[in-house]
């Protein structure tokens, strides 16, 4: 049996939570080449039953990791041709400066 990092679907509305707070100016974050993330302060993590490692784990981004899923996005999207979205096509163009989608 797999055993998950994360708490689970219940908790979900603790990144809700920080979303909402970062929209109003408040929840803290740090700044990642994938965007902004939950600083470890930022997230409401009160009653939880997670260890400090497990977060660390959690807001981790891993740039290999998100290389290789950016690559594969790409090849994924250049089957569609010019039947692609434009704004789809423009993210991705945008995402790092890149413009081999």
């Amino acid at each position: 049996m797999e055993k998950f990092l994360g708490p689970g679907y219940g908790e979900n509305v603790r990144v809700l939570k920080w979303i909402l707070e970062r929209v109003e100016g408040r929840g803290a974050a740090n700044e990642t080449p994938i965007g902004y993330v939950p600083a470890k302060n930022g997230l409401t993590l009160d009653e939880m039953k997670i260890s400090e490692e497990a977060v660390n784990e959690l807001l981790r981004v891993n740039t290999e990791d998100w290389e290789t899923e950016l690559e594969d996005s790409k090849q994924f999207f250049r089957k569609f041709g010019d039947r692609l979205p434009g704004k789809l096509a423009k993210s991705m163009k945008n995402f790092r400066g890149d413009s081999s989608v």
